[in-house]
């Protein structure tokens, strides 16, 4: 089986640090699920299932439910913001 390229192994890690997993529990984790003695051993296959895995849990947590407060109104509109940046402006 071939091993896990260095692309492959970077994007791993990326997104382990964008859900807030340190490199070292990922590691372990990986190690675990696939019993390996070293994360090094880690095949191409087996770590496209973890980051198929990752990519699917950062895109759960992409989808923001906003919490829109009103910020100003104006005759003809009103003015939202979330604390993620988004605004809308409604027509009054």
């Amino acid at each position: 089986m071939a091993k896990a390229s260095t692309a492959q192994t970077k994007l791993f890690f990326a997104l382990c640090k964008e859900v807030g997993m340190t490199s070292d529990e990922a590691k372990k984790r990986a190690k675990k699920k696939f019993k390996l003695k070293s994360f090094a051993d880690i095949e191409s296959k087996q770590i496209s299932q973890l980051i198929d895995k990752l990519q699917e849990k950062t895109e759960k947590e992409d989808k923001h439910n906003h919490d829109f407060e009103i910020e100003a109104k104006s005759d003809k509109h009103r003015f939202f913001s979330c604390e993620c940046g988004t605004l809308v402006i409604e027509p009054r």
